[in-house]
């Protein structure tokens, strides 16, 4: 188990107003090598219990332990340096530096750690990126590149140190339906290798491809649907069909 979250809540404070509470009681468990999916309805929390669970925001009470290590109990110094080393992170927009190059994207935050050599993290950038098909544009800048190359580009740039987990914030929702689906051919290399992956997504398509799914509601995990690995891209459709099924009871 890599993550554990337990009676987490996350609430914001409106002026003049009672604090609105996004999270309520929210029990999980994530295992080593997961490749899970949280749906849900616009507002729901879907993107707020990544980023509480992800150590980007404090929740307002709970609990949540990754690799046994309780985020509440460590400084700002020391999560910062788990975000660092052990935390990827994907956008929905790919955020990218304009004034460096897709590469420099891509190596800044291990330089930044300085754990390893400069010739290792750009060995090791120049391979991530051959993986992600974007090595003929290493060099180019954010100006030169597609939305899909430049979401690729972001993947390679959460993978650069090594992390334990990817987080995915909607990674494929402003792409078209090509390149949504060559980021999920990538996740799922990526999965392959051992990483465990959490990502959002309102794509019951992107959903189908993950292992299992959490769906949210009010601030809740109100289900989940076990759909084991995707061996195959011939299953897509058999698999698609089962979440659609299953959306239209949740969302009835």
């Amino acid at each position: 188990m890599i993550l554990k979250v337990s009676n987490l809540s996350k609430s914001f404070p409106i002026e003049n107003m009672e604090p609105q509470q996004v999270l309520k009681n929210i029990d999980l468990t994530i295992d080593n090598g997961e490749f899970v999916s949280i749906m849900g309805a616009s507002g729901s929390g879907k993107s707020t219990l990544l980023y509480t669970i992800s150590g980007m925001t404090q929740p307002t009470s709970g609990t949540v332990e990754f690799a046994g290590e309780n985020l509440s109990n460590l400084s700002e110094e020391e999560l910062t340096n788990l975000r660092l080393g052990k935390i990827g992170f994907v956008f929905q927009q790919a955020n990218l530096l304009k004034n460096f190059s897709l590469i420099d994207n891509v190596t800044l935050s291990a330089y930044l750690g300085k754990k390893e050599s400069k010739l290792k993290i750009d060995q090791r950038a120049k391979q991530l990126m051959k993986q992600a098909g974007v090595s003929e544009i290493a060099t180019k800048d954010i100006t030169q590149a597609s939305g899909g190359q430049l979401q690729r580009v972001s993947i390679c740039r959460a993978l650069i140190n090594q992390p334990e987990i990817i987080f995915g914030d909607e990674p494929t929702g402003a792409l078209n339906s090509n390149s949504a689906a060559d980021i999920m051919k990538l996740f799922n290399e990526v999965n392959q290798t051992g990483k465990t992956i959490l990502l959002v997504t309102h794509d019951a398509k992107i959903a189908s491809q993950t292992e299992r799914i959490l769906y949210m509601s009010d601030g809740e995990i109100i289900a989940e649907r076990y759909l084991g690995k995707m061996t195959d891209s011939s299953q897509l459709k058999e698999r698609e069909e089962k979440v659609a099924e299953w959306l239209k009871v949740l969302e009835f």
